[in-house]
């Protein structure tokens, strides 16, 4: 189903398609397929934890030989490398969140080859060079909208990547909150 804005909690579809004074995603794709791990490292990285941002970015390409690059991911948030985080999946339930969720879209044409990460009102696209304002118009770009017309039709799965109090913790004391 496709979201309106009342779905997305107030953000607005004639929004600007890219958010002025945001950081650059530090990791993108190019051609390669790191959509699910980039992604969420840029997520992450939003968020404010870069050490299990870079552990993850780094794991990208070793991620190309997973049957589930979602799995995958999910596999290496519950391993002692990245301690202090937890992952819930949502399968195809999705609504914006400020933790970084990790969603595998479903385009119109029935394709599912592409993933993204939301953190608040913010898509992070690992093809794109910043980070998107969280809408329709958005979200159809993602699915391929302005390379072969498929707009965004639904979550095929989702996971919401969750920092333990900890962590929130110390990332609050080191942005002097």
């Amino acid at each position: 189903p496709e979201l309106d804005d009342r779905d997305l909690k107030g953000t607005n579809s004639a929004s600007l398609l890219s958010v002025d004074g945001l950081p650059e995603n530090r990791f993108q794709q190019g051609k390669d397929d790191y959509c699910v791990f980039y992604g969420a490292a840029n997520g992450i990285a939003f968020f404010g934890d870069l050490r299990i941002a870079e552990v993850i970015a780094n794991r990208a390409e070793s991620s190309l030989d997973a049957d589930n690059q979602m799995h995958a991911l999910k596999q290496l948030l519950d391993s002692f490398e990245c301690a202090g985080w937890s992952v819930e999946a949502l399968g195809t339930r999705y609504e914006p969140s400020p933790y970084p969720t990790v969603i595998h879209i479903l385009g119109s044409d029935g394709s599912g080859s592409h993933s993204i990460t939301t953190v608040g009102n913010f898509i992070f696209d690992a093809n794109d060079k910043y980070p998107r304002l969280l809408n329709q118009q958005n979200l159809d770009i993602c699915a391929g909208n302005e390379i072969n017309g498929c707009t965004f039709a639904g979550v095929l799965n989702a996971y919401r990547l969750i920092p333990s109090r900890r962590i929130c913790e110390k990332l609050a004391t080191k942005l002097g909150k």
